[in-house]
């Protein structure tokens, strides 16, 4: 009978809740010819923060390209409007996908995460290869600071979340050997581990330390619990 129970319910109920929860679009809007957005928060003025990346110059676009490929920062109203954009990059390449994100930070401003391959322009402190890159920018999106963290070999950004005290837990995958900002191994030499760093308001590290084995590992997702503690999953 709990068997039954359970098959016959469950397709009720799903089919109900979508019926009853179909969304309306309100808008729909298109951000550029060469852009991929990947994150999007809301602000406390109302409106949202979107970050994502463009492939080469594109006309929609209100900010030159700098490299192979940029970070762009997009500020839109309620109704999808553009209030300001920004690209953020070196003469190489930036931006990694899954794991870039931004947060809206107390001070009115946002910090993002993403991977850069430069060490100019925007970039400065590439320990070599793929760094994970954390840029602090203002309100109007003006940068306040910028960190590579990473070391001589590849690293990619897993995501960024707010820790309490104006500071940040930041993750990554990386596959350097140790040295840089990379403590110590546990994979071999094509395996990732997962790297986690805690920052300060600068950027400056608190501490830092590497989760893995033998083999590759990989985060999918990080939140914070409600005594100020953090859970992963991959």
């Amino acid at each position: 009978m709990k068997n039954f129970c359970l098959v016959f319910f469950f397709p009720y109920f799903f089919a109900f809740q979508i019926s009853a929860q179909t969304p309306t679009i309100a808008w729909t809007k298109s951000f550029g010819n060469s852009t991929i957005n990947w994150d999007i928060k809301p602000t406390a003025d109302g409106n949202f923060i979107v970050l994502g990346r463009i492939y080469f110059d594109d006309t929609v676009v209100n900010c030159p390209l700098k490299g192979l490929g940029d970070i762009l920062i997009t500020k839109i109203n309620t109704a999808g409007d553009i209030l300001w954009q920004k690209c953020y990059g070196g003469s190489n390449d930036e931006g990694f996908g899954a794991g870039d994100a931004i947060l809206p930070t107390a001070d009115l401003g946002y910090i993002f995460i993403t991977k850069t391959f430069s060490n100019d322009g925007d970039v400065s402190g590439n320990h070599g290869g793929d760094d994970i890159w954390v840029v602090k920018v203002d309100s109007m999106g003006a940068i306040q600071w910028q960190h590579c963290y990473g070391g001589t070999s590849s690293d990619a950004p897993l995501g960024i979340v707010e820790a309490g005290n104006q500071s940040f837990i930041i993750l990554g995958l990386t596959n350097s050997l140790p040295g840089g900002d990379i403590p110590f191994r546990y994979g071999g030499n094509f395996d990732n581990d997962v790297w986690a760093a805690r920052i300060d308001d600068s950027g400056n590290i608190i501490w830092t330390t590497v989760y893995g084995g033998s083999n590759s590992d990989f985060i999918g997702s990080i939140s914070k619990l409600n005594n100020n503690q953090f859970q992963l999953a991959g």
